[in-house]
């Protein structure tokens, strides 16, 4: 769940300097370019030092869970196999869903961009690339957060990719 918020705060991390940008461009306010700039890359590099702190330290966290990388079988107490296929099992539409989800909101993030060019819509341009990026950031972190879940229950049950092979 952390890399899911990690990696679409990064992601939504330009999308201040975007607004910024475009109101001090094109509604002459008394907010200087140079000024919106100044804030804008400052907010683009506490929200980079943030996520990169946070990858940093729950990082070496997961080092617990390597185990699951062995090529040894698992062995799994009575009934917890049969408890993962079950979850597994429930989760296979959910997955499904949020996968169909987030690819629809990766396509419509293409729409803020298509409609500034179509119409032509300069001083609106760096606004809509900003939404397209809040899309493209909730996008990814479906993804990230429903295929953690799914590659979770594939290593436990030993299913898919991660089958193990016994050597004779």
């Amino acid at each position: 769940m952390v890399d899911s918020g990690c990696t679409s705060l990064l992601i939504l991390s330009p999308i201040l300097l975007s607004i910024l940008k475009a109101t001090s461009i094109n509604f002459n306010t008394s907010f200087n370019n140079m000024y919106a700039n100044l804030i804008g890359v400052i907010n683009l590099f506490i929200i980079l030092v943030i996520s990169i702190s946070v990858y940093v330290y729950f990082g070496p966290r997961s080092s617990q869970y390597k185990f699951l990388e062995y090529k040894e079988k698992i062995n799994l107490e009575k009934g917890v196999f049969e408890f993962v296929k079950d979850k597994q099992q429930k989760f296979k539409n959910i997955y499904l869903l949020c996968n169909i989800f987030a690819t629809v909101l990766l396509l419509i993030s293409l729409l803020p961009l298509i409609i500034s060019v179509f119409f032509q819509l300069k001083y609106l341009y760096f606004i809509m690339a900003a939404l397209s990026l809040f899309f493209i950031s909730i996008a990814v972190g479906i993804y990230i957060v429903v295929g953690i879940q799914e590659i979770s229950m594939e290593k436990i049950l030993q299913e898919k990719r991660y089958t193990k092979k016994i050597n004779l």
